[in-house]
């Protein structure tokens, strides 16, 4: 009303917008009061009867038509474009508009954000998607490995580029390590590093660690030395295991950890390195096992390094019942059984890793281990796959797409996949074409779009796709709470939004990890207090993500709310690229933004001010 005296044709004429005859210049909604009387004189004899006049075409995406009556009414109309809205959309809207509307005349002092936005159908509706409770339970994954390797101990339970291993060797090389573990003291929530490459050694320490009562630590053995060394400082890890192959760069990781262990929480005094020990072969494969160390659910089992902000990583802990409740959603999810053989292609350092090493071997299933040159090359990965006859496959999108413009380079290097049963998708948002590209190839294997932060136990929903879904999204859904695991969708004040309407994403329930280690601040800001919960000590994980509820219950995942990106499945914050730039000579300021790239994937893109000597 302020800027009445400007029309609205001049002010397209001088701002110049792009035109689209699609869309309306400015603006793409808009709202129309007329409280105007409407008055009807009948001429003479005339008997005149008021008739709205409909319009089948929608002038913008949205407009609201309010008009007063004569009795004291509000008329509300709303038109929408057939184009982006369904029917089932506009009505919800408008829904939301009467209520909020009948919330405001019952109490004209009620602030706007405060009038409820959520019908009492659409609550009962939330509540019935987060009913996923589940009494069975996975008390211990070591124990239902050794359970399996008792009744076909002669089983292959993995193989890596090397060779294979036996349920009986598995366990037997494993027990080995709980052994030395707790010859060395290892008690509940002693972090134990892990230095090495993808393959038996590692599935083997990762066993022997929690078989001993430890938490398992990755890590990365491409990194560098400092931050390797770091991170074992930060972690308080005392022990670390490595391979044969590893042992005098997880030597050099040890020394250089013991030079700073007096400034960090490690327990061993400065100047001491942590203990190496070296994973175990056949021949070190004890003929009685050591007992499974009895754990509780909030015991830490394992703590993944991940990308932060302030340029130093985070340590996510998750605790074993959040672990064992994802590998039960995975066999149930994904139908798993002792036949299944699942790849392990994932870095040892990415959280979907744990799944990947375990989740067959829970089965009584096999696991097959692939090493970087496999894993990283897309077309390989699916070959060996195939030659493997591996039922269920992981990768990023990335990788995919990769995978998939080889092949229509190439027709016949294709490989047939008969045996393959699931393809999950993770890492990335996963585009509409892909699906419709992979289905168009190989219509009889399902694909999984999973989605999970690394501070909770890695995958919190699935989405299992079949040929036609995807072309009736957009978004690719990522599906639904796996059990035992809540999802809120919620705006700034905690409150839930309707269907439709985006939010953060809120994760509660089993799969809410403990927080980050030795880290206080950044824990409580994060990890909240759950008020929906009656649990004392309940919490909701703010996971920064945007999402909203569709009205299958499903859920759309939208971008962030912050600097934080993934590239091939890796999360990064561009913050803590930014700082490594800033620490450059004569680097006076930097900002890190992710941009496309040529081959339809992401890449990071820095801009540095400074000096130039």
């Amino acid at each position: 009303m302020s800027h009445q005296d400007v029309p609205f044709d001049r002010l397209v004429q001088e701002l110049a917008p792009d035109r689209d005859r699609s869309r309306n210049p400015i603006f793409q909604v808009m709202l129309a009061f007329q409280n105007a009387p409407t008055t009807q004189t009948a001429p003479g004899d005339l008997d005149l009867t008021y008739l709205p006049v409909g319009d089948t075409t929608a002038k913008f995406d949205l407009m609201l038509l309010a008009e007063e009556t004569s009795g004291g009414e509000l008329a509300l109309v709303l038109e929408y474009s057939t184009d982006l809205f369904t029917e089932q959309t506009a009505r919800a809207v408008l829904d939301d508009i009467q209520r909020a509307c009948r919330a405001a005349a019952a109490d004209p002092a009620c602030p706007v954000g405060e009038l409820a936005p959520v019908s009492q159908r659409e609550d009962d509706l939330l509540r019935t998607w987060n009913r996923t409770d589940r009494s069975d339970r996975l008390d211990s994954l070591v124990a239902r490995v050794r359970e399996h390797a008792s009744i076909r101990p002669g089983a292959v339970a993995l193989t890596d580029d090397h060779g294979s291993l036996t349920y009986r060797e598995l366990v037997g090389r494993a027990s080995r390590v709980s052994r030395e573990l707790l010859a060395a003291s290892v008690v509940a929530d002693d972090r134990v590093a892990f230095h090495g490459e993808r393959g038996a050694d590692a599935v083997v320490a990762f066993l022997g660690i929690l078989g001993a009562g430890g938490a398992y630590l990755p890590l990365d053995p491409n990194a560098p030395l400092a931050r390797k060394a770091d991170m074992v400082t930060a972690s308080g890890a005392r022990l670390l295991i490595t391979t044969a192959g590893q042992t005098e760069q997880t030597h050099a990781i040890a020394t250089e950890a013991g030079r700073t262990a007096g400034t960090g929480t490690v327990t061993s005094e400065a100047g001491t390195p942590p203990t190496v020990l070296v994973c175990p072969t056949a021949a070190d494969a004890p003929e009685e096992l050591v007992p499974d160390r009895i754990t509780q659910g909030d015991d830490l089992a394992y703590v993944l390094y991940t990308s932060g902000s302030t340029g130093r990583p985070k340590g996510a802990m998750v605790h074993h019942a959040g672990m064992n409740n994802h590998l039960l959603a995975k066999v149930d999810d994904l139908g798993l059984t002792g036949g299944d053989v699942i790849a392990q292609n994932a870095a040892l350092t990415f959280d979907i890793s744990v799944w990947q090493m375990t989740a067959a071997l829970v089965s009584g299933g096999r696991t097959a281990v692939y090493g970087d040159e496999t894993a990283h090359h897309a077309t390989e990965l699916f070959l060996r796959a195939d030659r493997d006859a591996v039922t269920v496959l992981e990768v990023v999108p990335s990788l995919l797409r990769a995978a998939l413009d080889a092949w229509d380079t190439v027709e016949e290097s294709a490989p047939a996949l008969p045996v393959l049963r699931k393809l999950v998708v993770t890492g990335e948002a996963l585009p509409p074409d892909l699906c419709t590209r992979w289905f168009a190839r190989y219509p009889g294997i399902d694909v999984v779009n999973a989605y999970g932060p690394t501070e909770c136990s890695d995958d919190v929903t699935h989405a299992t796709l079949t040929p036609g879904t995807e072309t009736r999204h957009a978004h690719i859904p990522i599906g639904s709470a796996v059990r035992n695991t809540r999802l809120y969708v919620l705006d700034e004040d905690l409150r839930p939004l309707p269907v439709g309407v985006r939010g953060e994403l809120f994760v509660a329930g089993t799969g809410v990890g403990r927080g980050y280690l030795d880290d206080p601040a950044r824990t409580a800001a994060a990890f909240i207090p759950d008020p929906f919960s009656t649990t004392p000590g309940a919490r909701l994980y703010a996971t920064g993500d945007i999402a909203r509820h569709l009205p299958t219950g499903e859920l759309e995942f939208l971008g962030r709310r912050d600097h934080q990106v993934k590239i091939r499945g890796q999360r990064i914050e561009l913050g803590e690229v930014e700082n490594a730039l800033r620490d450059l000579p004569g680097i006076t300021d930097a900002v890190v933004i992710a941009r496309p790239d040529t081959t339809g994937g992401t890449a990071l893109v820095g801009y540095a001010t400074g000096s130039v000597d």
